[in-house]
């Protein structure tokens, strides 16, 4: 039924923190920013403006459009796609028209972010990419502003690890530098044919099982939805939140599901307002906006949950329903309808189809079109028919808009050498693919309920851990059609209780035992073993192996093994826990060598490690971020932040404590016990909480002692800034900027070092304030009155509109305090200043060789780079080689290579898509020689 229009005042989604500027409200109505304003928390922009409805004569989808523009502190420029939001509470009102107008922005940065919207109109400009489509109306031009904080979850809420994105690799990576293994559900497809959402009924589907209505009601996990969870509508939606809430409790990690099944088998999820299977006039081309928005409450709690987003845009039957097939003006609306409105998820995996029937052409279109629209250049996908992956994929190795393979096998076959094929082909072609496998057993089998005449083995053997050793990114688990709890009818997912336990096992060894971002396949097979032997390998620095894990599906297995000594552990991938030792402890490289009996069950199968143990290669101590700024925190919260210990060099890195000293608002939550081994290439997160009890800022420092002999012990700044909710104005932090190009260079944190070889000539310091309505900055400098600053940047040598002018500096050690006023010339009430020490020196740089017979570094390419670059450098001779990268502080942040290299030519990727706005400075050690080059990342 539809209700009335009852827009009324809109609920503010817990707005935690204050506006950072007044936001400005045209003549045809008012703005609200809503929502946590955290780092990568959703931020919604809501604006007033024309009213309308789904069925207006004016379509408001196609015939309107909205973009907000969103520039972050660091300059970055993101183009958020808006949409009609009919009442603004559609989602528990059913209005189907209304005056609102949003956007969702997901922040990756703190401070201050400022946005202006484009609003405009004439017919089909919404799928225009042109900026200056159709005319400007309503709102056009409205501009205002928010201050975003530090996040306050941590995993696996993707709130608190960022978007997942496309790193050049064969694995996703988060922005808080983790990694993303797959372990998820692929049924039922029409996990959206829900009974409670609006608007959605059957029509002819496959229905098998379901209720009588024909769609998903998930009666078996009402029990499991827990109060303070979300509904709608006074309590719809709780069977379905309580299935997500099962799956995150198994450890499953991503949700498989299709966005579009007009005329396709379930006939039961659609985003429009009318089931049409011809498409014709406007009946694609209008979306039920509470629908859609009920969509989204499911959706945030699966991001909640850390659960990604698969999103399937249509599958083998209707996928020449939009246009015929080609990119036309309802597919385009499509995409766009489904950016705008689930796009600004943090992990989120778009799939341009089930089974795929389009032309290559076709899918190269329609990713290059969604690739310019979603912001955050969430990755693509495509599924496609076991027979045709030849057919798809290789066309599209190397295509800058597609990221992946979404594998479907023939029965079981293949679960190793199909995965395998694509990562080595995509890396051949100079663009590494996330390699998944989203479906196996067979159309009607697939992965079988719990119980006796199962089939977990076979889902274990052939298709789990065949494609985690193959170098490919996970699995989700295909239901078949001829089983109860199927593809289309599954009602239970505790029907496959046991297999998400087979999944978790294998991803949690995975991420916990293995530096597999570095290492690949190994045919088990041409090395004498069996060929249900699968072989996963770390190279050493000699030429050998550093680690091996080899799943073996009867136990045990014989095969030749580079020469060293090794430690063998085993891992039981049926019962999962830790590592045990069997028949024997450690082995001999050579021809032809048994790994001996496993701890048990030796005609089970068995995951075998073996750690190499006898190099003269050292364990090396990374932490990563450091410094640990956590930016403002209100008094009376908290927040927690992840750190990330790596052992980056290649022997155990045992950690015998870690102390955090300096200021009792900072603690760890739940340490782990000490000692503690990383093997070489493992990593292990610590979680510092900050709850500021008092205003202003706060120090502290982690110290991590271990076995690395250059730094038995590791110190982490950690700093953090206590603010008021809606209280005084602060400073929270500093900034180092080049003043010539205006590009942030990072923070600049108490205790820091600025080297000036190698930093750019011209320099200034940015002071950040929360909230945003500062009337002026004051600065000293080592107790001195330095500068006063009216207008916002609040620069320390003062700039003209965004120009930052060169500040003079003098060697030696320095106190750089601001302290914030509410009105101008210092006037009214001081805020909370901020104080940080910092050094300036000029060290003498290692000057290169000139004799021939040195290594050769060539300039990095792009430079200033987006994204990430290329490095390239030449050496005469083998060398035992370390590549790093440095910021403009002197703090490392990568080891990209450490290792013994031959001779020749050798190119890198650095990888900078992930970092800040900077300078940045290469090292090239190789033997006794050093080179260096900077290259400058802009956002």
């Amino acid at each position: 039924m539809t209700l009335p229009n009852t827009r009324g005042i809109r609920r503010t989604l817990g707005l935690l923190l204050p506006l950072a500027a007044a936001l400005s409200a045209s003549a045809q109505g008012g703005v609200e920013v809503s929502g946590e304003l955290r780092r990568w928390h959703p931020v919604t922009i809501t604006f007033d403006g024309p009213s309308t409805s789904e069925d207006a004569p004016t379509n408001p989808f196609l015939d309107y459009r909205l973009n907000v523009t969103v520039t972050a502190p660091s300059g970055a420029r993101h183009v958020v796609p808006g949409y009609f939001a009919a009442d603004g509470d559609a989602g528990n009102t059913s209005a189907t028209s209304g005056n609102a107008w949003r956007a969702h922005f997901t922040p990756s940065e703190t401070g201050s972010h400022t946005f202006v919207a484009s609003f405009r109109t004439g017919a089909g400009v919404a799928v225009s990419l042109a900026a200056g489509a159709g005319s400007p109306t309503g709102f056009d031009g409205t501009a205002g502003s928010f201050t975003v904080a530090e996040t306050n979850k941590a995993a696996p809420d993707f709130r608190g690890r960022g978007v997942l994105r496309y790193v050049g690799e064969h694995y996703l990576r988060f922005d808080d530098g983790s990694y993303f293994v797959k372990g998820g559900a692929g049924s039922p497809e029409n996990f959206l044919g829900y009974y409670e959402f609006d608007g959605t009924e059957d029509h002819g589907g496959d229905n098998g099982d379901l209720p009588s209505d024909g769609l998903h009601h998930y009666d078996p996990h009402l029990g499991d939805w827990r109060s303070g969870d979300p509904t709608w509508q006074g309590g719809k939606g709780k069977r379905i939140i309580g299935a997500v809430n099962y799956l995150a409790s198994e450890g499953v990690d991503s949700q498989y599901f299709l966005t579009l099944t007009v005329g396709g088998d379930g006939r039961d999820v659609y985003p429009f307002t009318a089931y049409d299977t011809s498409c014709d006039g406007d009946a694609c081309r209008r979306y039920d906006v509470s629908k859609l928005a009920q969509w989204d409450v499911v959706f945030r709690h699966m991001q909640a949950k850390g659960i990604l987003l698969h999103v399937v845009t249509q599958e083998t039957e209707n996928d020449h329903l939009l246009d015929d097939g080609d990119l036309g003006t309802a597919r385009k609306l499509y995409y766009r309808e489904l950016v705008a409105r689930f796009g600004y998820h943090p992990a989120l995996v778009w799939n341009l189809g089930e089974e795929t029937s389009n032309t290559v052409s076709q899918l190269e279109d329609f990713a290059e079109y969604i690739r310019a629209l979603d912001p955050y250049d969430h990755p693509i996908v495509v599924h496609t028919f076991p027979d045709e992956l030849e057919d798809y994929y290789e066309p599209l190795l190397g295509h800058p808009a597609f990221m992946g393979a979404s594998i479907q096998l023939d029965a079981f076959y293949d679960g190793y050498d199909k995965p395998e094929e694509w990562v080595r082909r995509s890396a051949d072609a100079g663009r590494p693919w996330i390699v998944t496998t989203d479906e196996s057993g067979g159309a009607s089998v697939g992965c079988t309920p719990d119980g006796t005449g199962n089939n977990h083995v076979r889902c274990r053997n052939e298709v789990l851990w065949a494609n985690l050793f193959a170098g490919g990114a996970g699995v989700e688990w295909y239901f078949g059609y001829g089983n109860p709890h199927g593809d289309l009818d599954l009602e239970d997912f505790r029907s496959r209780d046991r297999l998400w336990d087979y999944t978790r096992y294998a991803v949690g060894f995975v991420e916990e035992h293995l530096p597999f971002t570095v290492m690949h396949t190994v045919d088990a097979v041409d090395l004498g073993a069996d060929d249900e032997t699968f072989l996963f390998v770390e190279d050493a620095t000699d030429g050998g192996w550093a680690r091996a894990a080899a799943y073996i599906a009867d136990g045990t297995d014989s095969f030749d093994i580079p020469p060293g000594t090794y430690e063998l552990r085993w891992f039981d991938p049926r019962n999962g826990g830790g590592l045990q030792v069997g028949e024997t402890s450690t082995l001999e490289g050579g021809s032809d060598v048994s790994l001996g009996g496993p701890p048990n069950s030796p005609s089970e199968d068995w995951v075998a490690l073996l750690t190499r143990t006898d190099t003269s290669d050292e364990p090396n101590i990374d932490a990563s971020p450091s410094p640990l700024d956590f930016g403002a925190v209100v008094l009376g919260e908290q927040a927690t932040r992840a750190l990330r210990l790596r052992n980056t060099g290649s022997q155990p890195l045992t950690v015998t404590d870690i102390d955090l000293t300096g200021n009792a608002a900072f603690s760890l939550v739940a340490p782990p016990a000490t000692p503690f081994t990383l093997g070489p290439g493992q990593e292990r997160s610590l979680n510092v909480r900050f709850a500021p009890t008092a205003l202003g800022s706060h120090a502290a420092a982690l110290a991590v002692d271990s076995n690395d002999p250059d730094t038995p012990t590791l110190t982490v700044p950690v700093s953090g800034t206590g603010v008021e909710e809606g209280g005084d104005v602060a400073v929270v932090g500093f900034t180092l900027v080049d003043a010539d190009s205006d590009e942030d260079l990072g923070p600049l944190v108490d205790g820091a070092t600025l080297d000036l070889s190698v930093l750019p000539p011209h320099l200034n310091v940015r002071a950040n304030t929360i909230p945003g309505e500062v009337g002026s900055v004051h600065f000293t400098l080592n107790g001195e009155n330095y500068a006063l600053e009216n207008d916002a940047p609040y620069a320390l040598a003062g700039d003209t509109d965004g120009d930052y002018h060169a500040w003079s500096l003098d060697l030696g050690e320095h106190v750089l305090t601001a302290t914030p006023y509410g009105e101008p010339g210092g006037g009214g009430e001081a805020g909370v200043p901020l104080s940080v020490g910092f050094s300036i020196v000029l060290a003498t740089p290692t000057e290169p060789p000139t004799h021939s017979t040195g290594p050769a570094l060539y300039p990095i390419s792009p430079n200033p780079a987006r994204g990430d670059a290329t490095l390239t450098f030449d050496l005469p001779e083998a060398s035992p080689v370390r590549v790093s990268l440095f910021n403009a502080l002197g703090a490392q942040v990568a080891v990209l290579v450490d290792a013994l290299m031959p001779p020749g030519r050798h190119t890198l990727t650095l990888p900078l898509g992930r970092l800040a706005s900077g300078l940045y400075v290469c090292r090239l050690a190789a033997g006794e020689e050093v080179r260096v080059e900077k290259v400058l990342v802009v956002r």
